[in-house]
């Protein structure tokens, strides 16, 4: 299945030190997770790629703020908020605390355009 390839290859791109390559990854897997209906897998998934592609100006960002916005309307604002905590243990270990607290703002950035 899609999420075994995608599991395969996550070592080997965390190896290769390329935050886009890294936040393209994480985005295919927010998608699929999405895809199979795991809603709080994509939402950990789509934080954490809006975050990493955006913190290296790739406009990719947009396409994963696009699903985390989808996935809000899906799930609803509280239980999309809910969820984004759950998961803030692991986010701020890989994005620090500043870039967890910047992902309603990166949210709101892309409402906006």
């Amino acid at each position: 299945d899609g999420l075994d390839i995608l599991a395969k290859g996550a070592d080997a791109v965390k190896g290769s030190g390329n935050i886009y390559l890294q936040g393209l990854y994480t985005l295919y897997t927010a998608e699929a997770h999405h895809g199979l209906k795991n809603a709080e897998e994509a939402v950990f998934y789509s934080a954490l790629a809006m975050y990493l592609l955006e913190s290296i100006g790739s406009e990719d960002w947009r396409q994963a703020a696009g699903l985390a916005v989808i996935l809000q309307g899906q799930l609803g604002e509280e239980t999309f908020s809910k969820t984004l905590e759950k998961y803030r243990r692991q986010l701020t270990p890989i994005i620090s605390m500043e870039g967890y607290e910047s992902l309603s703002r990166l949210l709101e950035k892309y409402r906006d355009q």
